[in-house]
């Protein structure tokens, strides 16, 4: 039979239980304005019931609290962190490219491309009223000279914010193997909390916290494992095996990661690319990470995208002749002097393999245009190899699905290509003053 005080020992535990979940309540509603808190809520179950010797058999003894966990799940978190890479992609790519469109701004206050060659085809108009007035030729040197030192600076703009994005690729690749050193440091404190029977709620949200912040920048993956007693399946052990994937490899693996690092290109990718630009590569491995794919996505994308875009506008043919020092293409899709935009030396892609090239030359038919380009390689090819290339398709540096830098350079240098062969075949014709 229970003591007169029974009943106030139950109540009492009921008390308590509500006392846990407003301080829990008043903790959620002081942390809403907290970055990267989760919502805490208390779990309660029923007292082991008191055996009474009675008809009845047992008498409940109240509630107990068993946990105060965090309301998160790893499923909405991972399409929290796919949707967030895809904003800082499209943040990323709007920044710069409002940059670049502020290089090519023509108004009132800004004199641009569409003003100053106006001007100059207007002098040229006075030209060919007053050729012989020594005065309007000046002018119309001049305005010629003007558009093209906004060519010029156009052109060095557009070189510098190229670097400025080689420079903050490096500054990303830093806050990248941060987070991971971080995250493999949490996992372990959170461990050996949740091993003595507790639940790391502050210390989950904080690594929530910085996984938010690292999906922004690349594309990640997460998975928590509960570790069960190895003699004992279905006894769990407290302790959780925490990884996280960054393009299907291990960036996190529990206590260990992985860490990233910068590689100078020893070749340009595209003619107008500045010396210096970097690839990023897995330090484990040395694997390059090609952030051209398209199942790339976060900020890292975006600057890759702004930095090496070409519109796949590089040269692309079919080997006919590989020799033990170079390869010979035909069919090429750049068939004109003026739109050429491979560099002196660089890199060609055949056969999933990157052969890197010193020097190349081309062939012209009667009307000058090219029919088939030959590239000077810095090793030797082996006779396998030379067989196995024959017939396979090349390209020249790195095709990239985006109008980036090199994009709008390779325009440029075309117009003014084209533009200053016509204005030299037109004033050939002309006469001496």
């Amino acid at each position: 039979m229970p003591s007169s005080f029974f009943g106030l020992h139950v109540a009492a535990t009921g008390l308590n239980a509500a006392q846990a979940s407003i301080n829990t309540t008043a903790n959620n509603i002081s942390n809403v304005n907290t970055t990267g808190y989760s919502r805490q809520e208390v779990g309660r179950k029923a007292s082991a019931a008191q055996r009474a010797f009675t008809s009845y058999g047992c008498i409940g003894t109240g509630v107990e609290i068993t946990d105060v966990t965090q309301v998160r799940d790893l499923y909405y978190d991972e399409k929290y962190w796919n949707n967030n890479s895809k904003l800082g992609m499209f943040q990323k790519k709007l920044y710069y490219m409002n940059q670049i469109e502020n290089y090519y701004t023509d108004n009132a206050k800004i004199s641009g491309f569409t003003t100053l060659y106006g001007k100059m085809f207007n002098s040229l108009d006075s030209v060919k009223k007053n050729a012989g007035d020594a005065s309007v030729r000046n002018e119309f040197i001049s305005n010629a000279q003007e558009m093209m030192d906004y060519f010029n600076s156009t052109a060095i703009s557009m070189q510098d914010l190229q670097s400025s994005i080689n420079d903050e690729i490096k500054t990303s690749v830093d806050s990248i193997n941060s987070a991971s050193q971080k995250i493999a440091l949490l996992n372990k404190q959170i461990n050996i909390i949740e091993m003595e029977g507790g639940y790391a709620n502050e210390l989950r949200d904080e690594r929530a916290r910085i996984l938010d912040e690292l999906s922004n920048i690349i594309p990640i993956e997460a998975t928590d494992i509960k570790v069960s007693n190895s003699n004992y399946e279905d006894q769990y052990t407290g302790v959780t095996r925490f990884e996280v994937r960054f393009n299907g490899v291990l960036l996190v693996d529990n206590y260990e990661y992985n860490t990233l690092s910068v590689v100078t290109r020893e070749y340009k990718a595209n003619q107008s690319d500045i010396d210096g630009l970097y690839d990023v590569k897995w330090d484990n491995s040395g694997a390059i990470i090609d952030f051209s794919s398209k199942a790339m996505q976060g900020e890292m994308k975006a600057m890759f995208d702004v930095r090496d875009g070409n519109d796949e506008e590089n040269l692309k043919g079919q080997v006919v002749s590989a020799n033990s020092n170079s390869l010979k293409i035909n069919n090429p899709t750049i068939t004109e002097i003026e739109k050429m935009n491979m560099p002196t030396s660089g890199t060609v892609l055949v056969n999933s393999t990157y052969y890197n090239y010193t020097d190349f030359s081309f062939e012209t038919d009667d009307e000058g245009n090219i029919t088939s380009y030959t590239f000077i390689l810095d090793k030797p090819l082996t006779s396998d190899e030379q067989t196995a290339l024959s017939g396979r398709s090349l390209t020249v540096g790195k095709t990239v699905n985006f109008k980036g830098i090199p994009y709008y350079m390779n325009q440029m240098n075309e117009f003014l290509r084209s533009f200053t062969k016509e204005f030299n075949k037109i004033e050939m014709t002309g006469q001496d003053a």
